[in-house]
Order: structure tokens, then sequence, then C-alpha cells
């Protein structure tokens, strides 16, 4: 990392970058790069260097036509060739500077540029809505204008190549938002088209409208996992993704010395997820560079709780990540345990129903259900309730907690199929008997 009297403060690099702009008077003619689309500049250096280590870096601040700065990694791409890829979020004119830790060689050090944003060149939903962030809620993930984004992750393990599109189209049609896969463990490839897959792997997935979620493990090597790790984070910024660095088999120490150097010190980034066991939180509940948890079924609850210990570090959404996730379990965790979504086999199968409804507006309501713990949520103003108990046949509604007027239907999860709701009213319940079979979920609206 470069030490701190050789980072540009935001006030200095503005003042800089304004001097130049006022002693150049010729006309600019610049690049034309469509909002949220690749810009991409490349810069060879006077110095041949070696594979890319943790101490050859570079970074190239973006300046926004409201002011804004973005910090982004650069990526070594041959002896003396280095390359940025940015994607701009506000349409005009965009300004940049480099920062080399090699501050002798001028090639890199201190290179400026501009280009101009224009209007989005597609009609893609990333386009429409720009990439990812976390929702102003903090419980779940939203694009950049605000639209609410469900995980629903499909978990893709190692494939060849060429069985990649096709993998790709089936989940598409199974209505998966996430493809989450094994980056590889970092620092261990060897062949090289690697990163050219890793690139290709990721534009596949977002053409169709999905999000690439590369899993990062850390190789047996910490310093070429973090060299790595840079390389990839570089390579895809300017791509709709989220990163998973998987900690589980790691030492907290070096996860941390990892999310520092890759997603730290000010960089921007995609969205990351930190995948950790209960006992591993402690040591992260104090970072600042991951923005999500990630954790399997039975461990979600432990670490969402957990984080009381520290009021001060704003909630962070949580993630179910496994294979193993299924719809009742997920869909049972989204009503009661508010979670951002969750990756498995069988989630895909949910996207339906929880588009149908404002998903991200419900919170636990155990007051809605006389006597059975089931899975229920509630919109804060008693708009919209749902009541899901798949062992339960009979299930007892306290009346007055239902939405007023309400309008009752059972939804299959699956078909979308719908049915009427056949209810025994009493002085202060109503039960509801429900059809037969499973993956019925109740839904209640107000009339």
């Amino acid at each position: 990392m470069l030490p701190m009297n050789r980072i540009l403060s935001a006030t200095s690099l503005i003042i800089l970058l304004l001097a130049t702009a006022c002693a150049t008077r010729k006309p600019e003619k610049l690049p034309l790069v469509p909002k949220y689309s690749r810009f991409e500049q490349s810069f060879q250096g006077a110095k041949a260097k070696a594979s890319p280590a943790p101490a050859q870096r570079m970074v190239v601040s973006f300046i926004a036509p409201s002011g804004k700065i973005k910090r982004c990694l650069a990526f070594q791409d041959g002896p003396r060739l280095w390359r940025v890829r940015f994607a701009p979020d506000e349409i005009g004119r965009w300004e940049y500077l480099t920062e080399s830790a090699d501050v002798s060689d001028k090639s890199l050090h201190h290179q400026r540029g501009a280009f101009l944003c224009v209007a989005p060149a597609g009609n893609s939903i990333f386009e429409k809505h720009g990439f990812l962030g976390i929702a102003h809620t903090k419980r779940h993930l939203a694009y950049e204008d605000g639209t609410p984004f469900l995980w629903l992750g499909a978990p893709v393990d190692r494939l060849s190549q060429d069985a990649w599109p096709h993998e790709i189209a089936f989940r598409h049609a199974e209505q998966f938002s996430v493809i989450q896969w094994p980056a590889t463990p970092l620092g261990a490839y060897t062949h090289e088209g690697y990163f050219a897959e890793v690139e290709s792997r990721s534009a596949l997935i977002s053409s169709k409208g999905m999000v690439s979620a590369p899993v990062l493990t850390l190789g047996k090597d910490k310093d070429s996992s973090i060299a790595a790790a840079r390389q990839l984070a570089a390579r895809l910024n300017a791509e709709p993704v989220v990163w998973i660095l998987d900690a589980r088999a790691a030492t907290s120490q070096d996860v941390i010395q990892l999310g520092q150097a890759v997603f730290g010190g000010g960089l921007s980034h995609a969205p990351v997820v930190l995948w950790t066991e209960p006992h591993q939180w402690p040591a992260f509940e104090n970072e600042q560079w991951f923005d999500i948890i990630g954790a399997a079924p039975q461990s979600a609850t432990s670490i969402a709780g957990s984080k009381t210990k520290a009021p001060q570090q704003p909630q962070k959404p949580v993630l179910l990540i496994g294979h193993q996730t299924d719809r009742s379990e997920l869909l049972a965790r989204l009503l009661g345990a508010r979670i951002a979504g969750a990756t498995g086999t069988s989630s895909g199968a949910l996207a339906g129903f929880l588009k149908s409804i404002e998903w991200w507006r419900l919170e636990s309501a155990p007051s809605l259900v006389a006597g059975e713990k089931v899975a229920t949520g509630r919109t804060p103003d008693k708009d919209i309730a749902v009541v899901y108990a798949p062992s339960v046949k009979t299930v007892s509604l306290n009346l007055n907690e239902l939405p007023r007027s309400a309008a009752m239907e059972w939804v299959h999860l699956i078909n979308g199929e719908t049915k009427p709701v056949t209810a025994v009213i009493g002085a202060q319940t109503c039960d509801v008997v429900q059809p037969e079979g499973s993956d019925w979920v109740l839904l209640l609206r107000r009339k």
C-alpha cells in the first residue's frame, strides 16, 4: 500500500486537475463512453516489471462531473503495460489522474486524461438501473437507482469453458439472479488464458441480466493471493459483479490483510461478501472493506445476533451462502430473519412469487399467527402480509393483526397457481385450511 504522504488528498487532486485544465486552451476531442459501460485506458511504463506482486500497485482516481472521486485499481498486463477499467455512473466530463507505487516512473505516475460520459447505449437491466450496491435500509442489495435486488443465487461448480453458455442459459430460465462460481484459489492460476476465461464468464452472466459472483479463496502463498485478487478486482472493475471472499479455511489475519489491500484504503469497488463462520466473526466486526455478511443457513442467525456487540458499525445485509439452502428455508428466513437472499439449488423457484410482492418491505410478524410458530412477514403499515406454514394444516390468524379488509388467497410458490381461502372466523381468530400438497403460501393484501 502507498505511504500516506504519496496519496493525493481529494482537494489537492481536484486543484491539480483544474490547474492542468486551465493551462490547456486547445479544444478537446474526448472519448465518448456510454453510462455504465467500460472505459479502458492503457499506460506504458518506462521500466519492465516481472509478474504482479503486492508491492507493485497503481491506482487511478476518477473525478465525476459532480466532483465525486472514485479511486480504482489498475492491473499489470505485461512487463511494461498497465490498464485501468472503469464504468462511469454520471453523464458529463470525467477526469482521471494516476498514482503509481513507483513514483519515479513518470509514464505511470501522475498521468492525466479525460473522457465524456454520454447516455446509456443499450437497454439492459444494468443500463436501466445501474450497478449493485447496498440499499439505504442496510437490509438488502439495490441497483444504483434504488430498485431493490433479491439475491437468488445459483451455485455453479467448475465447468469447462465450452459448458458455460448452456449452464448460464439454463440458470437464467430458472429465474436465478446471481451466478456464484469459484474463481479458483488465488495465486493458483497457471495457464495463460485464465484471466480471459474469467472475463468471458462474467460478461456472459451479465449479458443475461444476472450478477456474476466470483468466489475468491486464499491460496497457500498470501502475497500471491493478494496480487491475484488485485488483478481480478481491477480486470472486472467495470462489470456488474459482487465479490465473495471465502474466509472459512484461512486465518482471520490473512483475510483482513487481503481485504484491506484489495478493497480497503478508500478504493472504489463492487460489493464484497465476507463468507465466514460464527467463531471467526468477532475478528471482522470492525472491518469496513466488506459490505455483506455471508454464512451458512445454520450460522446466519448467530452471526447476525453478534452484530449487537459492535453498535458503532452499521448493520450489514446477511446472505445465506451454501448449496443446500432449499426454498422452504429461504422463504422462512426472508420472512423472519431480514436476510438479503440466498444461494441454493432451488432458490430460483421463489422468484416469481417474491417479485409479485414488495418483499423488501416485509418484517417479521409473529403476532400475526396464534399458537403455531410459522414464518410470517408483514409490511409496517399492514397492507401486505405473508404466512408460510408448510407443516401446519390449519393456520389460526389473529384478527386484529390482519390488514384491514384483507383479501386472502393461497399462492403456489412454484407454478403460481392461486386458490381461494376458506375461513372460519371466531371472536379473535380466523382459521384457514391449507390446500392439499406442499409449497403453498398465504398472501393477504389490503383491499
